[in-house]
């Protein structure tokens, strides 16, 4: 893993709106079935032709969108943050509670590993000063929660490549969102992942390191 994995994908309000992974997060919890990227333009629209004539009253907009939203059960993660070195071996701990997750949260895990595939994030809801952000939805945190907990169980069965692999993606992901979202939560959301995602990196190749001496 060399600097150029690791580059910082920095949001430029010049990009077009295509490929904007903003949308695809504003539409996460959208209905099953339904196109998050779509759902997520449909929102935005519906939200700037208000917000236009001044404050307004976000709590149901969004969600009427939406539509009913998505099932998902809350992740917990090891806390190994007092204990930086220790955190492969508590996944490892975990990794029963961890399987049963992966399936019962398989939706949102096929709509996060979407989120890779656009080309950045901008946030386009901060246009107006009176603007009202839309939350940060738990659901994508949790898909990251479990992502992490993925990796970690891959490089603990030894395929140390696809769990780097994993980890790195994630980072990507999470510098992309933290450099151009304009909302308080997604900036401390995106630390919390950041954190998370470092933390086991530098046991992964701390460990690896040692098996190569």
């Amino acid at each position: 893993i060399g600097p150029k994995e690791l580059t910082y994908d920095r949001a430029s309000p010049e990009r077009p709106t295509e490929g904007n992974a903003y949308f695809a997060m504003l539409g996460f919890e959208a209905s099953t079935g339904e196109d998050i990227y779509a759902v997520g333009q449909q929102a935005h629209s519906a939200y700037a032709d208000l917000v236009v004539t001044g404050p307004i009253d976000l709590s149901h907009l969004v969600e009427d969108i939406l539509g009913p939203p998505i099932g998902f059960v809350r992740t917990f993660h090891p806390q190994c943050e007092n204990d930086k070195s220790n955190c492969l071996s508590l996944y490892k701990q975990s990794q029963d509670v961890y399987s049963r997750l992966f399936v019962e949260n398989e939706l949102i895990l096929a709509r996060y590993a979407r989120l890779k595939e656009y080309s950045h994030f901008e946030d386009l809801m901060s246009f107006r000063p009176w603007h009202t952000s839309i939350k940060f939805h738990p659901a994508i945190y949790s898909a990251h929660v479990l992502k992490v907990a993925e990796a970690a169980n891959l490089f603990n069965k030894a395929d140390h490549r696809r769990g780097l692999e994993l980890i790195v993606a994630d980072i990507r992901l999470w510098r992309k969102i933290f450099a151009g979202t304009g909302d308080h939560d997604g900036k401390i959301y995106s630390q919390l992942a950041l954190n998370q995602n470092y933390t086991l990196l530098d046991e992964m190749s701390t460990m690896l390191t040692g098996m190569q001496n």
